[in-house]
C-alpha cells in the first residue's frame, strides 16, 4: 500500500506539472510523423534493388546503445532544450516532405531523432559512455546512402568525372570533344558513369570508424 501510494502521489506531481500535456501531445505528434520515414528505411532494407545493409548498421547501433544504458547513470542533469529543438526541427522537416511526398528527407532526420535520444538517455554520462553525436553518424549508414548520394549529386560528380576523363583523353587522342558529360573520340561516344569504384568500402570503412568513435 504505501508502495502503490507513493506512485500515486508520484503520478499526481507529474500531472500537476502544467508542460506534461504539452510534452505528451508533442511526443505523439513526433513519433506519428517518424512512422512513414521508419516504414520507408525498413523497405529499404527489404528491397533486394537497394541492396542495402542498414538492417545490420541498426542492429550494431542498437547494440552500442543498450551496451551504454544498460549501465549506472552518473549524477549528471539532463538539459532538454537541444533534443526538443532537434526533435521539433525534425517533426517540422518530416511533415514538409510527407507534404511533397519525399520520403528521403523524413528518414535522413531520423540521425537527429537519435541524437536527440541519446542525449536524452544522458548515453554520454554513463559509466559505460558514448558518443551521442557518433552514434547518430553510425546510424546514418543503415540509409541508403549510395542511392541518396546518387540522387543528390550524383549529377555534378558525374560532370567532374567527365571533365576529368575528358582532360587525359585530350592528352591521348587526337579528335576529343567534350560537351557536358558526353565525350566524342572520332565521333564516337564515350560513357562517363560516377565514379563510385570502391564507394562500398569507403561505406563500410566509414561505418567502422563512426563506431569505434561513439565508444
Amino acid at each position: 500500500m504505501k508502495l502503490l501510494s507513493k506512485v500515486m502521489n508520484s503520478l499526481s506531481i507529474h500531472l500537476n506539472d502544467k508542460t506534461i500535456i504539452p510534452k505528451i501531445v508533442f511526443g505523439l505528434a513526433a513519433l506519428v510523423l517518424a512512422i512513414d520515414p521508419v516504414l520507408w528505411l525498413v523497405q529499404t532494407w527489404r528491397d533486394p534493388s537497394y541492396d542495402s545493409s542498414g538492417f545490420i548498421v541498426f542492429c550494431i547501433c542498437a547494440g552500442i546503445f543498450l551496451w551504454s544504458i544498460t549501465s549506472d547513470r552518473l549524477s549528471h542533469k539532463v538539459n532538454l532544450r537541444l533534443p526538443l529543438f532537434l526533435l521539433t526541427v525534425s517533426s517540422l522537416t518530416r511533415l514538409v516532405g510527407q507534404v511533397f511526398a519525399i520520403n528521403v528527407i523524413g528518414a535522413i532526420t531520423l540521425v537527429l531523432d537519435v541524437y536527440a535520444i541519446g542525449h536524452l538517455a544522458a548515453v554520454g554520462f554513463r559509466k559505460r559512455p558514448i558518443s551521442p553525436g557518433w552514434l547518430a553518424v553510425c546510424f546514418a549508414f543503415s540509409l541508403p546512402l549510395e542511392r541518396i548520394i546518387q540522387r543528390t549529386i550524383g549529377y555534378g560528380l558525374q560532370s567532374v568525372s567527365a571533365d576529368g576523363a575528358c582532360l587525359v583523353l585530350g592528352n591521348i587522342f587526337d579528335n576529343v570533344r567534350c560537351n557536358g558529360i558526353r565525350i566524342l573520340i572520332n565521333h564516337q561516344d564515350v560513357l562517363v558513369d560516377l565514379p563510385c569504384s570502391g564507394a562500398r568500402a569507403l561505406l563500410l570503412l566509414l561505418l567502422f570508424y563512426s563506431a569505434c568513435m561513439s565508444v
